[in-house]
């Protein structure tokens, strides 16, 4: 014992310093960690809450002026003028991220049904794990950005009731033109 204390005061400056740049490296583990995916999904809620309220402005105060004839046909110019069906995706894949979550799979469905329909139906399914609100900032953020896309469905699974992490498939429509 007493040895064991002779050497701590010995060495007490070495132990002092290595104590203090072992917290350091910690303190920045830990920012890293946990501290950063917070501020990344703090910033993605704000920017959702942003856009939100003016893109559904914009959208009722253009349904309501003209004719039912003259809105269906804005209606179907606004498809035409939408992007790629790859840009769209890529699109969504980049929305993902941002979300912090990431797309390691999906499943692609035409649905294209006879008749004089101008549009046609492509489904995506997403397999999803992060956090709800992860998903949530996701999906609204997704809806928002890519307009000519409906949601369908969103199947949440948790394994128990304390887990952070949420299994999610969320599954989109794109509307296309023919």
């Amino acid at each position: 014992m007493k040895k064991l204390l002779w050497l701590a005061r010995r060495h007490a400056t070495e132990i002092a310093l290595w104590s203090g740049i072992a917290l350091g490296v910690l303190a920045l583990l830990a920012d890293n960690a946990l501290v950063q995916p917070l501020q990344q999904q703090q910033h993605a809620l704000e920017a959702a809450q942003e856009l939100g309220g003016d893109v559904v402005r914009q959208r009722v105060a253009a349904a309501r002026a003209g004719t039912p004839a003259q809105q269906l046909a804005d209606f179907y110019a606004h498809f035409e003028h939408s992007p790629k069906l790859t840009e769209l995706l890529a699109r969504l894949n980049l929305i993902a991220k941002a979300s912090g979550l990431e797309l390691a799979s999906a499943e692609y469905r035409l649905s294209s049904s006879g008749g004089e329909q101008r549009l046609q139906r492509y489904q995506v399914v997403l397999p999803v794990s992060g956090s709800y609100k992860m998903i949530r900032v996701f999906v609204a953020r997704a809806l928002r950005e890519l307009p000519t896309m409906s949601l369908d469905l969103v199947q949440l699974e948790r394994e128990t009731i304390g887990d952070t992490t949420v299994e999610a498939q969320i599954s989109f429509t794109f509307h296309l033109p023919r």
